[in-house]
């Protein structure tokens, strides 16, 4: 055989086998991995190869042996070329739509071993796609994503988008973890159909981050909004999950002469005037901790960005409260 046929066998097998394969691959030949030259799958792929390129041995019994262990395969072509550019797009998607663990269930039911992906975890998305483009199964893993996470496309060729900059995703983890206690997030996961105990971190207090991320992966977080706003119309949700072009409006800096004028008359009012205000603006009055309640309810606005709605609220104050 010509040296150029040993080179597309080369090819072929490089781009078909993983490792694992390849030691069954020589099981199944009768020759022991451990004797192939070289510390990487190329390397011992060439020690192969150059073994069946000496008689009495040929090139034949060897793409014969391929054949058998993966006869679903063409091993008379050219070498399966990955075009990871070109799957560019659903990486991205994957990366976004699933966590580490449901990764692990996506191979799973793939009937892959998460662990027999070469690399760290963060290179694991990638290898992966490797393997199924390998195995020409890339459309297997888009009918399983669609199923997964039905809300996403995953046929598309253009470019991921995420659906919210993760500024805001952190702007409105924060919000929910301030306005809400725990078990207010057992609740919500109850009315959204999702097993609080699943959640990462939950045990820590960590359920409102990850309901938050939970949702984004399945395209679901309008639903919490919804909730939320429900709970607590006078914080701005939705405007916490969409990017701020432009100056602020009613979220923004107020002149500090309003906000001068917004503290003097804070410090005239009783605890039931501060209760009422409160209510106004949408938040629970034992949610502002601290002595001075007047104080702490600046800074509670503050930390929300939420410094105009209390200018306002406060302008807008009954007289008689």
């Amino acid at each position: 055989m010509k040296v150029t046929e040993m080179e597309r066998v080369t090819a072929v097998l490089e781009s078909q086998l993983s490792l694992n394969e390849l030691r069954v691959l020589c099981f199944d030949l009768g020759i022991p991995f451990e004797t192939l030259q070289g510390d990487t799958k190329k390397a011992k792929i060439s020690s192969l190869v150059a073994l069946f390129n000496e008689p009495p041995r040929t090139l034949n019994q060897l793409v014969e042996s391929c054949s058998k262990l993966h006869p679903e395969l063409d091993w008379s072509g050219e070498p399966v070329r990955t075009k990871l550019a070109d799957l560019r797009f659903l990486s991205q998607r994957m990366k976004y739509c699933f966590n580490k663990n449901e990764f692990r269930d996506l191979c799973l039911e793939l009937g892959i071993d998460y662990e027999d992906l070469a690399g760290p975890d963060n290179a694991k998305n990638r290898e992966l796609l490797v393997f199924l483009t390998k195995k020409r199964r890339v459309d297997e893993l888009r009918q399983l994503c669609s199923r997964l996470r039905p809300n996403y496309d995953w046929y598309s060729e253009d470019t991921f988008k995420e659906p919210y900059p993760l500024e805001n995703l952190a702007a409105f983890k924060q919000e929910l973890y301030d306005s809400f206690d725990e078990e207010k997030i057992r609740q919500f996961c109850q009315k959204l159909d999702v097993d609080y105990k699943r959640l990462p971190f939950w045990e820590q207090g960590g359920g409102a981050r990850e309901l938050v991320l939970y949702l984004a992966r399945r395209n679901r977080l309008e639903e919490l909004v919804s909730l939320c706003h429900e709970q607590r119309p006078g914080i701005p949700w939705h405007d916490l999950l969409s990017p701020q072009d432009g100056p602020a409006t009613a979220v923004g800096m107020p002149k500090s002469v309003d906000l001068e004028r917004t503290r003097q008359k804070l410090a005239q009012l009783n605890e039931n005037s501060l209760r009422t205000l409160c209510l106004h603006l949408g938040i629970h009055y034992e949610d502002v901790t601290g002595n001075d309640k007047r104080y702490e309810i600046i800074e509670f606005m503050r930390r929300r960005d939420r410094l105009a709605d209390l200018v306002e609220a406060v302008e807008n104050l009954p007289d008689d409260v």
